[in-house]
């Protein structure tokens, strides 16, 4: 299925530096202070530069998303890192439904942190996805509308990118979305797996929509 974890997928991006290996420069010593030689304290300035500048690199692209304020607070518990991927076919298996010309999404098997984990097959995951419709599934979707959101749903930070700020959302009840996106028949890996829509944000302007939802095996 495609939520498993995907080794080639995982980017690395080489060891953060720790503290000692970008502070390693000369200190001054203490009687270099009290004679006050600005030039010594140059190498320790640079040092601390260099910490400031790796630490942000090594920033996860999740911390460096996670201060959009249009969404709601995310609270998955993520063991690994997912990756987005972009299979419209992995969208339109769980919703026949739904005309998709383009998906980003991310998922992972749902785990409490601490908790040893269930074989996959035995454990729910979660589905957050950005998809790109055609104006027919937008507008099915708007005419089941009702509210607009304070927030939007709380996807992966990591999707935030693909929704453009410009884009004006309602809310779409889970039932509605779930009756006209067909998740019913989703077709899926086996039989006994079930996908339910349980978050839904439409863009008309956009024909975009927001969705989370949640797999589960019977």
């Amino acid at each position: 299925m495609p939520l498993r974890p995907d080794p080639g997928g995982v980017h690395d991006g080489g060891a953060c530096p720790s503290r000692a290996t970008v502070t390693g420069a000369a200190t001054p010593s203490g009687g270099d202070r009290e004679q006050g030689y600005p030039a010594r304290r140059l190498p320790l300035l640079a040092a601390v530069a260099a910490l400031a500048l790796a630490l942000t690199a090594c920033t996860s692209p999740s911390q460096r998303q996670a201060q959009d304020n249009r969404f709601a607070e995310f609270t998955e518990y993520v063991p690994e890192q997912p990756t987005v991927q972009t299979s419209v076919d992995s969208v339109t298996s769980r919703m026949p439904a739904i005309a998709a010309t383009e998906a980003h999404f991310v998922g992972q098997y749902r785990v409490d942190e601490g908790e040893s984990q269930l074989p996959a097959p035995d454990r729910p995951y979660w589905f957050h996805a950005v998809v790109n419709v055609d104006p027919t599934t937008s507008q099915a979707l708007d005419d089941a509308a009702t509210t607009t959101p304070a927030l939007l749903p709380p996807i992966h930070p990591d999707l935030y990118q693909y929704v453009p700020q410009q884009c004006a959302f309602v809310t779409v009840p889970g039932t509605e979305a779930n009756r006209i996106l067909d998740t019913e028949h989703a077709e899926l890996d086996g039989e006994s797996e079930r996908f339910t829509l349980n978050e839904v944000a439409l863009s008309v302007d956009c024909d975009l929509v927001i969705l989370i939802g949640t797999g589960n095996h019977s």
